[in-house]
Order: C-alpha cells, then sequence, then structure tokens
C-alpha cells in the first residue's frame, strides 16, 4: 500500500481531514486499543470499577458494567466510535459478554499489528489477516458445536451427571440458576447474586411457560417451553424501582406496578373493571366535544361518568389530570381514580388487558350506545379490561391480573393443555439502600436475563433452521459451556492441534482457499494467546501470577483434565463443574464472533475522510 499526498482544495471542501495509507490502520488500531484497554481490569468476581462523571450534570456512577461504561464513553476517534458501535450490539442482542469481546478484540488487534508492523507494508497483509481470523471462526464453530466435546454439556447430560435425588426439572432449575449465578458474578456480590438469580430463573420460566405455577407441573419432560414469548420479553416484564430497604424485599409481581397520583382508594377488593384514557377529565374536554353546543359542563360530566358505570367501570386510569368537580363524581359512583400515569404504563397496561387507551370521551359513550349485544360486548371488550384486584401502598398501584383464573378454566375445558393461551405480565419490584444501587441491580438482572434468553432462543434458531415446529421447545438440549476460562484454555489447545495438521493437509480442500499455510498457522498459534488472555484477565484481578495460572490450566488440560478453570474469587484452580461455573453456549461464541468482526472491520481501513461540519 503505498501512501501519497493530493491537494485537498481540488477535491474535498475546506477543513477536510483526509488520511491515507498505513497511517489511517495504524491510527485506528491505536485507538481502538485504547478503548478496550479501559474495559481490561472489569472482568472476573473480582473485577474493579470505574468512575464515570458528567460533567455536565455533576453525576457520578460507580459500576463494572461494561456496556454502561461503553456508553459514557465519548471518543473523537472514527474508528474508536465503530469498536464501542459494535461491541454495545453484543449486548443488544444476548445482553452479556461485552467485556469478553472487548479484551479480545483488543488482543486480536495488538496481534495483527505485530504481525503488520515494523516492517509494514513488507510484512502480513491485513486482509491475510482477515481470511485467516474468519477460518478460525469456523473452526471454533465446529468445535463448540461438538456434542462429544469435553467442555460442551446439553441441560440433560448435565443433569445425569449432577447425580442428584430431584427431578429432572429442578436439575434444569438449578441449571438455570448457575448460569443466571456467573452472569451475574462480576457485578454483584453473592449475597445479592443469589436473590437476583432467583428473580431472573423464576421471570423467564413463567415468561417461556406461561404460567407462574410451573414448578408444579407433573410431567415436567413434556413441558413446552415457547422461545417466541422470550424474544418478546421487553414487552412482558416491567422493572420498578423503589429506594429504600434491603435487596431481599425485592419480589415479583404477577401484574403491573403503576406510580402514578392516587385520587381515591379502590372501593372494592372483588375483580375490577378499568379503562385507561389519554385525556383530562375537565371542562376543556367538555369544551372540544360536539355536545358542548346543547350541554353545559355540569350536565355533561355526570352523564359522561353515567357511561362509564354503563359499561361496568370501577378503576379509571388517566395520563392526563382530574379536576375537584369531576372527581366528586366519581366517588359519588365508587370509581378508583389514578391520575399522571405515564405513557409508557398507560401502553403496557392496554397492552395487559387486551384494551385500547381511550383518546377521546366519545370511545367509551359510543360503547353504550349499540342495540346489538354481541357487537356491544366486543366493543366494550376494546374499551375495559379486568383484573384480580388493585391494591395501594404510597404512590403504587398493584394491579394483579387474573391469568390464574383463566389457566385454570382453559384447563378444565382441555386436559391435555396446562398453560394458558393469555399472555403473562410480571413487574419486577426492585428494592435497596439508594438509587444508585438499584441501577446496578436493574443493570445486572438484565444481564442474567440476557445470559438466560439466550438458552431458548439458541434452541429455537437451530428449530426453525431444522423446519421443526416454530417456537415451542423441549427442555433437554440447551446447550452451556465452563467458565473460568476453562472454555478459552480449551480452544487455544484444540487451535493449536489443528495448525500442526495444516501443513500435512496443505492441498485439503478446507484450506485450498489460503495462500500461505505456514502464514495461516502463525495466526492460529497467536489467535489461541489471544483467547488465553481472558483467563489471563481473570487471573490478574485474582490477584494471582498470570503466566503460572495459564500454564498450570494448559499442563491440567494436557493430563485430560479438561474441566479446570480459574476460581476468580480465590485465585485456585478448580473443577469448574463441579462449581458449576456455567455460561451459554451462544453467549461465548456470539463474543467470539463479534469480536473478530470488529477486528475485521478495522483491518480493512485504509482511508479516513472526516468533512467539517455543515
Amino acid at each position: 500500500m503505498v501512501e501519497y499526498d493530493m491537494d485537498q482544495g481540488q477535491l474535498f471542501y475546506p477543513d477536510t481531514r483526509c488520511v491515507f495509507g498505513s497511517k489511517a490502520l495504524a491510527t485506528s488500531i491505536a485507538a481502538s486499543l485504547a478503548v478496550c484497554r479501559v474495559l481490561s481490569s472489569t472482568l472476573g468476581p473480582r473485577a474493579m470499577s470505574k468512575m464515570l462523571v458528567d460533567d455536565q450534570t455533576g453525576r457520578v456512577l460507580v459500576t463494572s458494567d461494561g456496556a454502561t461504561i461503553l456508553r459514557y464513553l465519548k471518543v473523537s476517534h472514527p474508528a474508536a466510535s465503530l469498536l464501542i458501535d459494535v461491541a454495545l450490539s453484543q449486548e443488544r442482542t444476548v445482553c452479556d459478554g461485552t467485556k469478553t469481546v472487548m479484551i479480545l478484540s483488543g488482543e486480536i488487534l495488538s496481534m495483527a499489528q505485530q504481525l503488520m508492523y515494523p516492517s509494514y507494508p513488507l510484512g502480513v497483509h491485513p486482509m491475510t489477516i482477515v481470511q485467516s481470523l474468519v477460518s478460525i471462526v469456523e473452526d471454533i464453530g465446529e468445535i463448540l458445536d461438538n456434542d462429544k466435546d469435553e467442555i460442551v454439556f446439553s441441560i440433560e447430560k448435565n443433569t445425569q451427571m449432577l447425580n442428584t435425588e430431584k427431578s429432572t426439572g429442578l436439575d434444569f432449575l438449578s441449571t438455570l440458576h448457575d448460569v443466571a449465578l456467573m452472569s451475574l458474578g462480576t457485578k454483584l456480590s453473592p449475597k445479592f447474586a443469589n436473590k437476583i438469580a432467583c428473580m431472573s430463573v423464576d421471570t423467564i420460566m413463567s415468561v417461556a411457560c406461561n404460567t407462574l405455577n410451573y414448578k408444579e407441573q407433573t410431567n415436567w419432560k413434556d413441558l413446552k417451553i415457547d422461545a417466541l414469548k422470550i424474544m418478546d420479553i421487553d414487552h412482558r416484564i416491567k422493572i420498578v424501582s423503589f429506594p429504600g430497604g434491603d435487596i431481599e424485599q425485592s419480589k415479583i409481581v404477577h401484574g403491573l406496578v403503576l406510580q402514578c397520583e392516587v385520587l381515591t382508594s379502590p372501593f372494592s377488593s372483588s375483580p375490577q373493571k378499568l379503562c385507561v384514557v389519554s385525556f383530562e377529565v375537565s371542562q376543556s374536554i367538555w369544551m372540544r366535544s360536539e355536545l358542548s353546543s346543547i350541554m353545559t359542563y355540569e350536565d355533561w360530566l355526570p352523564w359522561f361518568i353515567q357511561s362509564l358505570v354503563k359499561i361496568g367501570v370501577t378503576a379509571f386510569f388517566t395520563t392526563k389530570t382530574v379536576e375537584s368537580f369531576a372527581l366528586q363524581h366519581f366517588i359519588l359512583n365508587n370509581i378508583f381514580v389514578c391520575q399522571k400515569v405515564s405513557h409508557l404504563d398507560s401502553t403496557k397496561l392496554a397492552r395487559c388487558m387486551r384494551i385500547i387507551v381511550a383518546a377521546d370521551p366519545e370511545h367509551i359513550v359510543n360503547s353504550t350506545k349499540y342495540e346489538s349485544k354481541t357487537r356491544q360486548d366486543r366493543t366494550v371488550s376494546r374499551v375495559v379490561g379486568t383484573c384480580k384486584e388493585i391494591t395501594v401502598e404510597g404512590s403504587f398501584v398493584y394491579i394483579y391480573l387474573n391469568h390464574s383464573e383463566t389457566q385454570q378454566s382453559e384447563s378444565s375445558e382441555n386436559s391435555n393443555s396446562k398453560q394458558s393461551s393469555d399472555p403473562i405480565f410480571l413487574t419486577l419490584l426492585l428494592r435497596g439502600s439508594s438509587l444508585d444501587t438499584i441501577q446496578e441491580i436493574q443493570r445486572s438482572l438484565f444481564s442474567a436475563l440476557g445470559s438466560l434468553r439466550s438458552l431458548f432462543l439458541e434452541k429455537h434458531t437451530q428449530n426453525s433452521e431444522q423446519g421443526q415446529e416454530s417456537g415451542v421447545n423441549s427442555i433437554n438440549s440447551y446447550k452451556v459451556v465452563l467458565g473460568g476460562g476453562c472454555t478459552e484454555i480449551s480452544l487455544a489447545l484444540k487451535l493449536r492441534q489443528i495448525t500442526e495438521k495444516m501443513i500435512t493437509e496443505s492441498n485439503s480442500d478446507k484450506y485450498s482457499n489460503i495462500k500461505d499455510n505456514s502464514v495461516h498457522a502463525l495466526i492460529t498459534n497467536k489467535f489461541a494467546e489471544c483467547l488465553e488472555s481472558i483467563t489471563l484477565a481473570i487471573a490478574k484481578n485474582a490477584n494471582v501470577h498470570p503466566q503460572r495460572t495459564i500454564k498450570r490450566i494448559q499442563d491440567a488440560h494436557k493430563r485430560g483434565e479438561c474441566m479446570m478453570g480459574l476460581d476468580g474469587v480465590s485465585g485456585l484452580l478448580t473443577n469448574t463443574y463441579e462449581s458449576k461455573m456455567f455460561e451459554p453456549l451462544s453467549v461465548k461464541l456470539h463474543s467470539i464472533t463479534t469480536a473478530v468482526e470488529i477486528v475485521c472491520a478495522i483491518l480493512r481501513i485504509d482511508t479516513i475522510i472526516q468533512t467539517p461540519i455543515g
């Protein structure tokens, strides 16, 4: 690649900044490495936290969450910005593994820099490295997809090897709990992590099985898990932060918890019929109606509230306000009233009740004008929804859904179906000593839910590719890998074994698209060292000698002890299987793939053109 100068005034606008040739690639790699080093000390159970300070607002945030740190970083180099954007895609896809992506991509970039410089452009060409990295990822995928490998386990195999006296379902749940704990290990203390892990498993299983009583199922093997519901989990759960109290007071509410202004108390604890509107109940809404010319406001308001009574409304929620004169009429008719409900909460409430948010009083009034009972019921069902119970605690309104009653009625009609077709909605009420503590718990909860969701979505993808039943899976084929750096060390050893065969199989079809197998073997060996950097980072944060620890784990794997890894808390070698260090296979594979994609995108850069604003 030849560097050359160009008269920028002939082609670009003034003040346009251009960097060409190897200098563009060198600056891109240097900027990306600077970002990657920021997260090197945040991996493992004994990870260090970063203090993030916003100069504009003065807000101070202390966290070890990789995605949160990346969102707060403001970088000027376009390659570093590209690196952050692609790394955050890992968080959006599987909600975990962001730090692994950054650390691994930094090590691969450093490896590529050593191969290209200082003799570049006479060294290894960037596209040669890109081609080898793509081939290495394919090899890693074949290794991890091998069921006979000693670092990949399915839930069914895991259950048999544990040799416990529990049933298959409970062992399945315990494995999910271990996966959640592994995700929370770098973010929360063990005391808090156990509570959040239990909430994560209960949430993901309740949504997946569409029932709250999934633990009470008699035939766990026949329990169907709908992965499509897990894909829509963001619309089926809500997280509410409640500062004050202890984390042990956090709980899962079957229904919605709204934070709004409560104007009256619930008049009964029996099943309630509610409606949600997006208009204010005041004289201004009367003036905009067509009836303002023939009815006064004093006559129109009782007539409107009687329309609510006719369709059975006992709870009224509005995103706007209710004036005091109208509130008196609501109280006289025993209607529970809440105002200033957020737009997001009103949408979720309408989604739970399968109703619409009435934008005008005419939507409610017209529902009482139909003579046909069938048509009237159909219209009322769009405006009014039924819930099991409504309770109030301070500014929080608890709306409990009657999903259990629906489930019992459907089970009586169809004995073979033990799951309700109606979607389930949950609210996770988080308690903590301060708002910052609750926000850190909430970020950790999202990571745990993302790791658990990845288990189900991986199998859903496999079923879709094989043409099986869409969305509905059995519970005996979800794959996990071992944590504690065990998987990375095992992959590194297997990649080195592959390099030994490259020269002898130089004429094989597998490596026919690679011009120089010796260079590819060199890159593969270097990539194996990059994988070991994950275990190296855990060892550094655990305050043990990194190189000696890596060597001891390698020796154990060569002796056939393929489950040996590093305990990030004690810094000692441990059997990661017996220690229940499990991670979803899809998260591990996606982390490696994303890291390689970032590096390939950066290595292809040979020109940077930065145009001025305006």
